[in-house]
């Protein structure tokens, strides 16, 4: 199977708009030869941008050649398409009492991998113990609510993954169209150098500070051309959002690891609601960190 691939640079559509289609593959528990397969793209929600029914067709042209096959010897089990909306500001804090988001609903989901259950099975275990809280002590006001959905860095950094692996509207023709595809080679060459320990988390949506210096660094030191053109591709502004967060989860990172021991030792001088507050901002620092994923 694949987990994230591309057979084709980046094409032309209408109104001159750029497309870098992606694709994945496993098999079905349906039956031992049945496979599904997924193609999909990154692309914000400006009206010059193709539609789904576009993207369908685009789909039974391109699959046959992917899969090595003929779509008349293809039977159809189900045909589904759709699009995942994501949201910049997440997770979006809740603005009642009472009131209080998860899922795809807080938009907890990484922007690159769509969809909100892996990111709520992996904030499973942290969502149960601050509403245990919230119930046991009646910390059901808005601000209470707000800290069990902070701030994540490392959820807040992928939009500028994201953005690499799409085209900007009206930027088709200054594109290289095999900039993407370099791109994705360059990242994933880097991480199979690092090898599991650093793949593992990457491909299950977890973004760490070390990790991400370490592929920085790989990908400069052995190609220092190719960076210059990203920075341009990505623009300016995607750029200086995607440093403060970097900066932010290298902080986050400082945090958990030398001022949540200290501070779980003073907690019990601080009243009900410090004592919530502070198991929050711990949590956020580990998650928003990515330390919480442990490698088997």
């Amino acid at each position: 199977g694949d987990i994230i691939y591309a057979n084709s640079p980046i094409i032309e559509k209408a109104n001159k708009v750029g497309v870098q289609y992606f694709w994945e593959a496993f098999p079905a528990g349906s039956g031992q030869s049945d496979r599904t397969i997924y193609m999909f793209q990154y692309l914000d929600a400006r009206p010059e941008r193709s539609g789904l029914l576009d993207m369908m067709e685009d789909f039974w042209k391109m699959m046959p050649s992917y899969q090595n096959v003929e779509l008349s010897d293809l039977t159809l089990r189900r045909v589904v398409f759709g699009m995942f909306p994501t949201y910049k500001d997440s997770p979006l804090q809740t603005n009642w009492p009472r009131i209080c988001q998860i899922g795809d609903a807080a938009a907890l989901q990484s922007p690159l991998s769509f969809g909100g259950f892996a990111s709520l099975s992996r904030h499973v275990k942290r969502l149960v113990n601050a509403f245990d809280d919230v119930l046991k002590g009646d910390m059901v006001g808005k601000e209470c609510l707000r800290s069990v959905n902070a701030y994540q860095p490392n959820l807040s950094s992928t939009w500028m993954f994201q953005k690499s692996m799409s085209v900007e509207v009206g930027k088709f023709e200054e594109e290289n169209e095999h900039l993407i595809v370099d791109l994705l080679a360059k990242n994933f060459s880097a991480l199979d150098e690092l090898g599991l320990k650093y793949l593992k988390p990457f491909l299950q949506d977890v973004v760490q500070f070390g990790p991400i210096v370490k592929i920085l660094t790989m990908v400069t030191v052995k190609d220092p051309k190719f960076v210059p053109v990203l920075i341009k591709h990505v623009g300016f502004s995607a750029n200086v959002d995607f440093f403060y967060h970097f900066i932010m989860m290298g902080l986050y990172t400082f945090y958990y690891n030398v001022l949540s021991g200290p501070l779980k030792m003073l907690m019990p001088l601080m009243s009900k609601e410090g004592r919530f507050l502070t198991r929050r901002r711990i949590e956020a620092w580990e998650y928003g960190s990515g330390l919480d994923y442990k490698n088997d």
